[in-house]
Formats: C-alpha cells, structure tokens, sequence
C-alpha cells in the first residue's frame, strides 16, 4: 500500500483479507482526469504452470 508514490502505514490483517478474495478491486488514483479501465488477470500459481507445461 503506498500514497504519493511511497509506502504508507495500513492494516495488514484487512489488506490479508480482502487479498484473499477471489475477485478484487483495486483504485489508482493518477490525478489525470476522470477516465477508467478494466484490467482482467489471472494469478499464475506454480500448480497452474506446471499444469500447461504437462508436469506436476
């Protein structure tokens, strides 16, 4: 978690929580103006590679 471009104090317990959601948004204010984007990704864990690599 950072403000003004630098590391800033937060809850570590909440921010656990809310990162092990399946689904989560996140806000990055760039102070530019008004516009928006969707960003889907995926998290590529060991298993999953070694999944698409054919080994386990």
């Amino acid at each position: 978690m950072c403000r003004d471009g630098v590391a800033a104090a937060h809850d570590t317990a909440a921010l656990d929580t809310v990162m092990a959601e399946r689904d989560l948004a996140l806000d990055c204010d760039l102070h530019l103006g008004s516009g928006s984007a969707t960003i889907l990704t995926t998290d590529l864990t060991h298993a999953y590679v070694d999944e698409n690599m054919g080994t386990s």
